[in-house]
């Protein structure tokens, strides 16, 4: 099963944490972002402006409007657009940076979300890893009674209803 969570729950649920704003692309709250096949977690979806082994939630922060602001117009254009990878959820503009219009167009035609915040890019990235990293983990779910002999854990499962916890108390006993 592919573990997955739309931008809309991510930024509703790190509202409070990151302060950020939704300030363009309101339409792409339901782009899906989905776990590292890999198993590497969340190393592979959220981070700073990369083209090589691009995001699914690019963030841009300080260096990155350096870099844009020393290219001309065309080039940062340019730039812009190939930022926009098939694979892209959202675009984080942090550190109270102003947008560019152009980047704030191209989130709104092509409905991916933009979201603005005061705190600093590495800030921003380690809370949205971390969150993600709980959000989408990999879980399972079981019936068992979990006790502690002589400083030993000891884990009893089994199906519901079949004695594990009276098992447990004797044991104990």
């Amino acid at each position: 099963m592919i573990r997955q969570i739309t931008c809309e729950r991510m930024f509703t649920e790190l509202k409070s944490k990151v302060s950020w704003n939704w300030h363009a692309g309101k339409n792409g709250g339901n782009h899906l972002i989905t776990a590292e096949p890999t198993g590497q977690g969340t190393v592979g979806v959220v981070g700073h402006m990369n083209f090589i082994h691009p995001f699914q939630i690019q963030v841009l922060g300080q260096v990155e409007f350096e870099y844009l602001g020393k290219l001309n117009q065309a080039e940062q254009d340019q730039t812009l657009e190939q930022l926009f990878s098939d694979s892209l959820a959202a675009v984080v503009v942090a550190a109270s940076q102003t947008v560019p219009e152009r980047l704030t167009s191209i989130c709104d035609a092509k409905q991916i979300a933009l979201f603005t915040c005061a705190a600093s890019s590495p800030h921003v990235i380690d809370i949205i890893r971390l969150f993600l990293s709980r959000a989408l983990a990999e879980s399972t779910t079981m019936h068992g009674v979990f006790l502690d002999v002589l400083e030993i854990g000891v884990l009893i499962t089994g199906a519901s209803a079949i004695g594990k916890s009276e098992l447990a108390l004797e044991l104990i006993s």
